[in-house]
């Protein structure tokens, strides 16, 4: 099989395109929620 053959080349493509599309999302809403905790308790706790 060539490197170079289209049909390779899509798939790794959609590969790429299908992970980032499951990565991206998942670590944003991850890192927000994060955030969110860490504002809350540092709002609680009044540290400042």
């Amino acid at each position: 099989m060539d490197i170079a053959d289209p049909i390779l080349l899509a798939r790794l493509q959609f590969a790429f395109t299908i992970a980032f599309h499951i990565l991206f999302p998942a670590f944003s809403i991850g890192i927000a929620s994060y955030l969110l905790v860490l504002e809350l308790w540092w709002l609680r706790t009044a540290d400042r």
